[in-house]
C-alpha cells in the first residue's frame, strides 16, 4: 500500500505557492478593481480550502484515529490559530482595499496610512502563516503520526492509565 501523505504534502505546498502568487498579483494589479476582486475571491477560497486540507490531514493520522485527539490538537494549535487569523486578516484587508478604491481608483495604498498599516500587517501575518503551515504539513506527514510505533504505544498506555486512575478516583469518591 502506498502512502497518501506525499500527495497531500504536495497539494499543501502547491496551495501555499498559489497563495504567494495571489499576494504578488494583488500588489501588481492594484487599481484594477475587477481583477483584484477575482484574485481576492480566489485567494480567500484557497485559504479556506487549505485550512480544510490541514484539518483533514489531522483526522487522517493514526494518532487521531487512536483517540489521542488532544495530542494532535495541542501539538498543532498555533498553526490552527494562525491559519484562522490569517484568513480573517486577509478577508478584512481585501474588503478594506477594495472598498477604498472602488469609487476612486486614484487612491494609492502607499499614501493611505490605515490601509498601508493593514497591508503591512497582512504581509507579516502571511509570512508567519506560511512558516507554520509548511512546518505543520511536514510534521503531519511524518511516519511517527501515521503508523504504529513505540512512542505511540507508550502514549496510549499513559493515556489509558490516566483514564483508569480518574475512574477509580471517581468511584472511590462516590463510595465514601
Amino acid at each position: 500500500m502506498t502512502s497518501k501523505y506525499p500527495y497531500v504534502l504536495t497539494t499543501q505546498v502547491f496551495m501555499l505557492s498559489i497563495d504567494i502568487l495571489f499576494n504578488a498579483l494583488g500588489v501588481l494589479c492594484y487599481g484594477n478593481n475587477m481583477t483584484l476582486l477575482l484574485i481576492y475571491i480566489l485567494q480567500d477560497t484557497l485559504l479556506i480550502m487549505s485550512s480544510l486540507v490541514l484539518f483533514v490531514s489531522f483526522t487522517a493520522t493514526f494518532v487521531f484515529q487512536l483517540g489521542l485527539i488532544h495530542i494532535v490538537i495541542f501539538q498543532f494549535l498555533p498553526t490552527v490559530i494562525i491559519s484562522i487569523l490569517y484568513t480573517f486578516v486577509s478577508i478584512g484587508y481585501h474588503y478594506a482595499s477594495l472598498s477604498s478604491t472602488w469609487e476612486d481608483r486614484t487612491v494609492n495604498i502607499f499614501m493611505n496610512g490605515p490601509l498601508l498599516l493593514f497591508f503591512i500587517i497582512h504581509k507579516i501575518v502571511s509570512c508567519v502563516f506560511y512558516a507554520y503551515y509548511k512546518r505543520t504539513a511536514l510534521q503531519i506527514s511524518d511516519p511517527k503520526y501515521n503508523s504504529d510505533s513505540t512512542w505511540l504505544r507508550e502514549l496510549f498506555i499513559k493515556h489509558m492509565n490516566d483514564k483508569a486512575a480518574k475512574i477509580e478516583a471517581r468511584t472511590a469518591a462516590e463510595n465514601n
